[in-house]
């Protein structure tokens, strides 16, 4: 891939002239009316969850927004994935806020705790693979288990103290509606967070939802 520049932020990514990369690659934007929302919502100091961070593009937007003294939790369970926002974070300057503002959880949410087998990404991109092509075949195939993790199980494991998020992203390729499942209890408090849910017709019937 190529090193890019983007709008509206000026912010630095690598990417590839694939059909996930294509707007960003030649034109230098992603998601861009999602992104406005996001940025419209957030302020300093606010704590933002990424579910489904893929390469860290809301991710790292969004720590640009809050600063140091909010706060990002990116959550992605493919490897290779968490290494690119690692990478996209240090390029942008925010190296230093890996592990400290930038929290990147290495596991899917869901809603049950336990594990389930991602397929192997090859041949296709990252950003298309999904909890729902699981099962024992994808694991002789070279897939892998993974930890999941309920967003109520979560929030209940960080810091008294801790802002809640006010922005939750959730792009799971099917697994919206187990995310939501999973995060009752936080969903129907008083902190409720503005959330920003993609609905891909095709991986929801996939997972039978």
């Amino acid at each position: 891939g190529s090193i890019v520049s983007s709008r509206p932020l000026g912010l630095v990514f690598e990417a590839g002239p694939d059909d996930v990369f294509f707007d960003l690659y030649f034109f230098g934007t992603y998601e861009s009316f999602e992104t406005q929302v996001m940025n419209s919502i957030l302020r300093p100091g606010d704590t933002m969850f990424d579910i489904g961070s893929n390469f860290g593009w809301f991710s790292i937007h969004a720590l640009a927004t809050v600063g140091t003294s909010g706060s990002v939790y990116a959550f992605e369970p493919q490897n290779e994935l968490c290494d690119e926002i690692k990478a996209n974070a240090s390029r942008n300057g925010f190296a230093d806020a890996i592990g400290h503002q930038l929290v990147i959880q290495n596991c899917a949410v869901g809603e049950k705790n336990g594990e389930v087998i991602f397929p192997s990404s090859r041949g296709r991109s990252h950003a298309l693979v999904s909890m729902y092509d699981f099962g024992e075949k994808e694991l002789a195939k070279g897939g892998v288990a993974r930890k999941v993790i309920t967003l109520d199980t979560f929030l209940s494991t960080l810091p008294q103290g801790l802002v809640p998020p006010k922005f939750v992203k959730c792009d799971v390729e099917g697994a919206e509606m187990s995310v939501l499942k999973g995060g009752t209890g936080f969903f129907s408090s008083s902190q409720k967070p503005a959330l920003l849910i993609e609905v891909n017709l095709s991986a929801a019937d996939r997972a039978g939802w």
